[in-house]
């Protein structure tokens, strides 16, 4: 019998060696909102914690900071500045997860009020340069709709003279 372990997960196997990565197999997986505790066809068997397992299927999903004005309508959208952290309190006795996101926005990328933040998944950059800070709402697109997530209000003028660092700690 195998035994593959890690801090999220330990999978056994009685019939033959593990030939695929656990992790890679757990990475392939589609997360979608309506992923539930007990969403029908999941086993949390061997997972010693579902909300690590949790928590780190929703860190594998790209996501960016939208900034939205006062009407609701996007400003732009910023890159997440570094792996989003899992900053849950495992020791509680709550199933919440928590993920803080952190983005910066600097000189003069964008102009205009800024209302709201939230984190926002399924944007693809059209831009020329890949991995950039910041992106136009005409550099970024949604093939299968914008998912925004945790918005809250968030106000500060974007100006050629002002810098924001934006963390939203987002609970689910």
């Amino acid at each position: 019998m195998a035994v593959i372990s890690s801090d999220i997960l330990t999978i056994d196997s009685s019939s033959t060696e593990p030939t695929v990565d656990q992790m890679s197999y757990v990475a392939s997986l589609t997360w979608l909102p309506s992923l539930t505790w007990g969403a029908p066809g999941l086993s949390w068997t061997g997972v010693a914690d579902p909300r690590r397992l949790k928590s780190w299927l929703i860190r594998q999903k790209p996501a960016h900071i939208g900034i939205y004005d006062e009407d609701g309508e996007p400003i732009g959208y910023a890159a997440v500045l570094r792996e989003v952290r899992d900053v849950t309190d495992y020791e509680d006795s709550e199933e919440t997860v928590t993920l803080a996101y952190e983005a910066s926005i600097a000189f003069g990328m964008a102009a205009g009020d800024a209302a709201t933040a939230a984190v926002v998944f399924g944007g693809v950059s059209t831009a020329n340069k890949p991995a950039r800070a910041w992106l136009s709402t005409d550099e970024i697109e949604f093939p299968d709709g914008e998912v925004r997530v945790g918005e809250t209000a968030m106000t500060f003028s974007l100006q050629k003279t002002i810098r924001e660092r934006i963390t939203i700690n987002l609970t689910i």
